[in-house]
């Protein structure tokens, strides 16, 4: 999953960092991300960032990916934060702010592939459960 996300490493590495996410898919779609924003090798998170390895490695991911979230990506995020369940396009679109509501399916398309958001039927999404759990508790 790793290699498929553009993440390149000694084999070793890549074996570490599936081993310190406990395979976990979106825990393995956040380091990718983090890699990628932050324009890191796997080697230097591996080595230069110990901590984040002892616990909660999605949800210190999620710390460092969501520094680069656009307002926009923040705005639907913390929309579906709201329900507890699948909802359509236009009940994010009715609480996102005027100015942004049209970039809300665009956003939608990011935060699908970002695997912060899920597509649960048609035409309806939802937070995955450790992000929605990381932005209520914000």
């Amino acid at each position: 999953m790793l290699k498929q996300r553009g993440v390149t490493g000694a084999a070793e590495e890549l074996l570490t960092a599936v081993r310190r996410c406990n395979g976990h898919s979106l825990s393995l779609a956040l380091l990718a991300l983090v890699l990628k924003e932050r324009r890191l090798t796997l080697a230097t998170l591996l080595h230069t960032y110990p901590r984040l390895w002892d616990e909660r490695v999605a949800e210190k991911l999620l710390d460092l990916y969501a520094q680069h979230l656009s307002p926009v990506q923040l705005e639907v995020i913390q929309s579906l934060t709201i329900f507890r369940e699948a909802v359509p396009l236009e009940a994010i679109e009715a609480l996102v702010d005027d100015p942004l509501q049209a970039q809300v399916s665009a956003t939608l398309d990011v935060l699908l592939t970002q695997h912060l958001v899920q597509a649960v039927e048609e035409g309806k999404f939802q937070l995955h459960n450790i992000v929605a759990t990381y932005y209520k508790g914000e």
